[in-house]
């Protein structure tokens, strides 16, 4: 029941970030999906915010951490703690690419590393976009459509894309 109340509380919270439902569903249904493709994205929500707050404000915003959980609750909405991909990115079997750019001001590239690293999935693949922030990643020299199209290509099932 604990995990019923978690999706829906994570679809409430749609608009927080598309590629955390994306693995989300991946994990809790892998039949519905072929493969999952995830783009500047974190691991814990909890530590890239922690990230943002300067070091010596750190401790109040550890004290504020519990409002702020109990303010998403009342609106439907996971908390900050519980916006942890990671740990539903470990029952995701699925085929996985997970992209993010090296000048990611906003979520570490790290974070999709550890986003990357917890993936169950023997097929997955990380890309790594030169020059790519959170903002452009989707727009930099690297050809990321191309490569995320190739891998699409390789990784589904070519009966299921001729009847498409």
């Amino acid at each position: 029941m604990a995990t019923a109340r978690c999706l829906r509380r994570r679809s409430a919270a749609a608009r927080l970030n598309a590629a955390c439902r994306a693995v989300s569903a991946a994990s809790e249904s892998p039949q519905s999906w072929d493969a999952l493709l995830v783009v500047s994205s974190f691991a814990n929500l909890e530590q890239v915010m922690e990230a943002q707050v300067p070091t010596r404000w750190r401790a109040a915003s550890a004290a504020l951490l519990p409002f702020m959980d109990m303010a998403q609750w009342l609106h439907g909405a996971p908390g900050v703690s519980a916006m942890q991909p990671q740990q539903w990115a470990r029952q995701v079997s699925i085929p996985a690419l997970i992209a993010h750019g090296d000048r990611d001001r906003f979520v570490p590239l790290q974070q999709g590393r550890n986003l990357y690293t917890a993936l169950a999935s023997p097929r997955k693949r990380w890309l790594t976009v030169p020059g790519g922030g959170h903002a452009n990643v989707l727009a930099t020299a690297m050809p990321l459509y191309a490569e995320m199209s190739g891998w699409l290509l390789e990784t589904l099932p070519t009966q299921r894309l001729a009847s498409r």
